[in-house]
């Protein structure tokens, strides 16, 4: 085989296939994945939104869809829950194992070549210009894997949240414990308790300290349940995930299979280009610090990334994730850092609002008429979250969203 590509990109995650995918549009690309079979074991809820798959020319076909999504259901300490939903579904759970597989054959088809069971060890940047004194731009590029050397002009990583690729480069760096959030999924039977249309979040520090609890249904038949808390707890997540199962029996079942990882819920890398390596997905922090969705900020971050490959300009990269993806993900971390500072008695006061909110939704009021309502429905609590909301930056997101358009908070 050729040991010369344009570009070679480490890790076939969601990122990484659709760098290659687009990155293939203007010159030929390696993708080197370790696993002997990319998407196994599935370590993903598979939650994505509707929207963006279709605007990235990524909708799968219907065997890679477990079920549709058109709401959530949060759950309070105290057992009470408030359901937000649309009429119609917005969001999909994936069968990840089936759409990693779906998605690389995709690439397959543009011309790219795939390597597995082949493991990233270093690489090393060459500088130079035509009359042979030293630049500070890179050259080529020589990517040593267990299955010898290759070259290329652009490395992509898209190897997670503990990036080799970003390490050998210096940009690359593991999230404070604080940001790291480890997980445990359990699948089981659904057994009729949960509409396979609502996913449920759980809240409660005594349940999911500095994080959360979720059921998201996969398909009718079938629940992904698990717990995510911080590295800094010290704890394993399931100790909590037993708990969890203590507090809502009906949940606990025969498990059909489990898996973990770890989720950076830490804000973007300051930058995701250095020589000629761009970082993507986890290995740039490309993941929601808010509730660890990571499907769609990988996917369009790997897409960005192709794109300015393709344009034969690295650079842009960083202004084109900051221009789409930067915003969204900084308020994710500024709400995280919000919910971190709630009580279970703010938990359960929220959990009373919104169900007030959904009264008040169908009663079809006006903006002003509605925000009264709400507020003087719990007017200490709302002073309460206001405070919060100064103290960790989101006071203009607030305005905004009230009088920007299509201006999104989360």
């Amino acid at each position: 085989m050729d040991a010369k590509f344009d570009t070679v990109v480490v890790g076939a995650s969601f990122s990484g296939l659709m760098a290659a995918r687009a990155a293939s549009k203007s010159g030929k690309v390696l993708l080197i994945e370790k696993r002997k079979q990319p998407g196994t074991p599935v370590n993903s809820t598979g939650a994505a939104p509707i929207e963006w798959l279709t605007k990235m020319d990524a909708y799968p076909t219907n065997d890679c869809i477990a079920g549709k999504m058109r709401g959530v259901e949060l759950i309070g300490p105290s057992g009470e829950s408030a359901v937000l939903k649309k009429s119609e579904p917005d969001g999909m759970v994936l069968y990840p194992d089936r759409y990693v597989k779906w998605l690389a054959g995709k690439v397959a088809d543009c011309g790219c070549v795939f390597m597995t069971d082949t493991t990233f060890k270093n690489l090393d940047i060459k500088r130079a210009n035509g009359d042979g004194k030293k630049s500070s731009h890179a050259s080529s590029i020589t990517i040593a894997t267990n299955k010898g050397d290759f070259d290329a002009k652009y490395v992509v990583g898209a190897d997670g949240a503990a990036s080799n690729v970003g390490h050998c480069i210096g940009i690359g760096e593991r999230p404070a414990p604080e940001d790291l959030h480890i997980g445990i999924e359990y699948h089981v039977k659904n057994n009729e308790v949960q509409d396979p249309e609502i996913f449920k979040l759980f809240l409660g520090h005594d349940l999911a300290p500095l994080g959360y609890a979720w059921s998201f249904p996969e398909g009718p038949d079938y629940l992904k349940v698990g717990v995510g808390i911080p590295e800094s707890m010290g704890i394993k997540p399931k100790v909590y995930m037993d708990k969890f199962f203590e507090k809502y029996p009906q949940f606990k079942g025969t498990i059909i299979r489990s898996n973990g990882g770890i989720i950076p819920t830490a804000p973007p890398l300051k930058k995701a280009v250095k020589d000629n390596v761009l970082l993507v997905g986890d290995a740039a922090h490309f993941c929601s610090p808010l509730h660890g969705g990571g499907i769609w900020f990988g996917m369009q971050s790997g897409f960005l990334a192709g794109t300015a490959i393709s344009e034969d300009d690295p650079s842009h990269y960083d202004e084109l994730w900051k221009e789409q993806l930067g915003g969204v993900l900084a308020r994710h971390y500024k709400l995280k850092r919000v919910i971190y500072s709630m009580s279970d008695k703010n938990f359960d006061n929220l959990i009373t609002l919104l169900k007030k909110y959904t009264e008040i939704q169908n009663e079809n009021l006006g903006f002003g008429h509605a925000a009264q309502r709400i507020f003087f429905s719990d007017p200490n609590f709302v002073f309460d979250m206001a405070l919060k909301w100064m103290k960790y930056g989101l006071t203009i997101a607030a305005v905004k969203r009230v009088v920007v358009p299509g201006f999104r908070i989360a």
